[in-house]
């Protein structure tokens, strides 16, 4: 499941704050610890990321060969 910018913002919200249970728009997310929360930022901030950073290289072809 990709995460969003927006998920991450309200996991990490939480996280700073202490509370293991997120309200995310029509969702109700209850972590079952911290250490939990923490991993979770870390690994889907990191996929985050490096899909942040993909660039695309355009092509072209002419159309004959």
């Amino acid at each position: 499941m990709p995460w969003t910018t927006e998920e991450l913002e309200a996991i990490e919200t939480a996280y700073k704050s202490g509370i293991t249970e997120i309200h995310y728009k029509d969702r109700v997310t209850k972590f079952r610890s911290l250490r939990e929360m923490e991993r979770i930022l870390k690994t889907a901030g990191s996929t985050l990321t490096q899909r942040d950073r993909q660039h695309y290289q355009p092509s072209y072809d002419r159309g004959y060969q």
